[in-house]
């Protein structure tokens, strides 16, 4: 998942601090700087381009968690949806990044439906 960012720093930090994520490796690409993160097999590439502003309406990040409720007593955000538990017993939580990125975390539990 690329995501679209303001402030590479800002946004870097975020998601060390919120979601376990760290620094991988960066570059620039033309009039781009690119940054990817990762957390276990998770990656997020990272993506500013001076003079444009990123477009967060359809930008979305599923993380597959193993406790919601473990995650959520380590982030410190307010939810913006959620929770819940889906008819095939999975459950998921949705916050905000600071580009207005939707993160949603999703715990599949033993009966992962279909």
């Amino acid at each position: 998942m690329g995501i679209g960012v303001s402030d590479m720093k800002t946004s870097i930090q975020f998601y060390e601090n919120q979601f376990g994520f760290h620094y991988e490796q960066g570059f620039s690409l033309a009039d781009e700087e690119i940054v990817f993160i990762k957390n276990g097999e998770a990656r997020i590439e990272l993506i500013y381009a001076k003079g444009t502003s990123p477009s967060s309406a359809s930008q979305h990040v599923c993380l597959e968690v193993k406790s919601l409720n473990e995650w959520k007593r380590h982030i410190s955000l307010v939810p913006v949806e959620g929770p819940f538990k889906l008819n095939n017993g999975w459950e998921t939580i949705f916050y905000q990044g600071p580009d207005g990125e939707t993160i949603e975390l999703l715990q599949l539990n033993e009966n992962r439906g279909t």
